[in-house]
């Protein structure tokens, strides 16, 4: 006799994990956009204090920089 088949599982469902998240930029003279994660890469443009900005956390960056969404790094000490 033949054993009956058994039914698949249901596929789990990808579990979506939010990459972004908001900050807020605390440095009175600004706070340079840069284009890697170094002192020394060219500035894309100077945020200002108290500007809302989005961080991308899917990209890693070295020693305290963060990703910012759309592109360019920022120093973590000074994001709130």
């Amino acid at each position: 006799m033949a054993r009956p088949k058994k039914e698949a599982a249901p596929a789990a469902e990808p579990e979506i994990i939010d990459s972004t998240v908001t900050a807020t930029v605390h440095s009175a003279p600004g706070l340079n956009l840069r284009q890697h994660p170094a002192l020394n890469a060219p500035v894309l443009r100077v945020l200002e204090d108290g500007e809302q900005i989005t961080l991308d956390s899917t990209i890693e960056a070295p020693g305290g920089w963060k990703a910012v969404a759309g592109g360019g790094f920022v120093m973590g000490q000074y994001l709130g």
